[in-house]
């Protein structure tokens, strides 16, 4: 069984100085952080689901092993209207973000 360690977010001012370093620019965040933990979840997804060149860009800034998880009422309407198998999404999973194949 792999277990799967993050946090929900990743791109928090507060977090400057205590998490991230201070000169770390706000499009690092996500690679900063995949350095550190192999999960996120994906808070954007709780008022909209983010279109494909949010998840693509996303992606890119991530290593292989890394993985998403989308949170909240827009994730589930789209999984009662068959968009999405499940909430737990392999990093940026092609099918939910037409992005392509997803990795694991």
């Amino acid at each position: 069984m792999a277990i799967h360690v993050g946090t929900s977010g990743f791109s928090y001012q507060d977090w400057r100085g205590h998490f991230y370093p201070e000169d770390v620019p706000d499009r690092e965040m996500l690679s900063f952080y995949a350095q550190q933990f192999h999960t996120v979840e994906v808070n954007a997804t709780y008022y909209r689901l983010p279109g494909p060149a949010t998840f693509s860009r996303m992606q890119k800034k991530v290593p292989p092993r890394c993985c998403a998880r989308v949170t909240g009422v827009t994730a589930a309407v789209v999984v009662a209207r068959g968009g999405l198998r499940a909430l737990r999404l392999p990093v940026f999973d092609g099918e939910a973000a037409g992005v392509g194949a997803a990795r694991s």
